[in-house]
């Protein structure tokens, strides 16, 4: 009976130490259970926080995309506007461009005019005329002479004045085919004043005629006398001039003479 009691004993030691135990692990499993609920609770929160903020976000997203695009349509009506407007203004100054364009292609005209008139009232002009005619005598071998008056008729000098005179007889009418003869100027230049007048020297005969050929040049109808040659100068504007001349001499009663200017090589420049 005492063995019973002492194994009794014994064992209850054992028992009053592994009885707490139970106890301890529930109360650890509480507050884990309890801490997952709060964590739960906290997600939950953090997640509706989240989803409060990402409507939000979307909201004001949405707002400024929706400004953004007003902005941008304005500003596309704008730039519509402003293009509209720089190219109404390119084309008032592309016609105000052509207008000044035309303007200066006048005014560039208008001063070529002027100067080109200006030039013509200003510059030498010389002119050939009959001046006289010397018969010619056997009895002093004086040779037939033709002089020939050359007249600046503008309103500024000419410089570098050469000539040459030659007078001949040749068939009246003249044939279709002639062909006058070429003349060299002279080496000798001078200066002819606006207004002022000279004889030109060189219409001398290169021989004395025949009296059938003064009988001719005088009374008939197939040969008649012509002078002839060219005057080439300067103007004052440092232009090369040229005037040739020919003309028929006629035999006028009392000894006199006249001039005709023929049809061709009577120009001047």
């Amino acid at each position: 009976m005492s063995d019973d009691k002492s194994d009794t004993n014994v064992d209850r030691p054992s028992e009053r130490i592994a009885r707490p135990t139970k106890p301890r692990m529930s109360k650890f499993a509480g507050i884990i259970v309890s801490r997952e609920r709060l964590f739960d609770v906290i997600s939950t929160i953090i997640t509706a926080i989240f989803t409060v903020v990402l409507a939000l976000s979307t909201v004001l997203l949405w707002k400024e995309t929706k400004d953004l695009r007003n902005f941008a349509e304005q500003q596309g009506e704008d730039m519509r506007a402003s293009i509209a407007e720089a190219s109404r203004a390119a084309t008032a100054m592309r016609d105000v461009a052509d207008s000044v364009a035309a303007s200066t292609k006048v005014a560039n005209e208008n001063l070529a005019v002027f100067k080109d008139a200006s030039l013509r009232q200003m510059r030498a002009y010389l002119t050939v005329g009959l001046g006289g005619v010397v018969p010619q005598d056997k009895t002093t071998n004086y040779r037939l002479e033709v002089r020939m008056i050359l007249q600046n008729t503008g309103n500024t000098p000419a410089y570098n004045v050469k000539s040459a005179t030659r007078i001949d007889i040749f068939p009246f009418p003249l044939p279709d085919d002639f062909v006058l003869p070429k003349v060299s100027l002279g080496e000798s230049s001078s200066i002819l004043g606006p207004h002022q007048q000279l004889v030109l020297t060189g219409g001398v005969a290169r021989e004395l005629f025949t009296d059938e050929d003064m009988n001719e040049m005088q009374f008939g109808i197939h040969k008649q006398l012509f002078v002839y040659g060219t005057v080439a100068y300067d103007d004052a504007f440092g232009i090369q001039r040229t005037t040739n001349f020919f003309q028929r001499i006629a035999w006028l009663k009392g000894n006199s003479f006249l001039g005709f200017n023929m049809r061709d090589h009577n120009d001047a420049d």
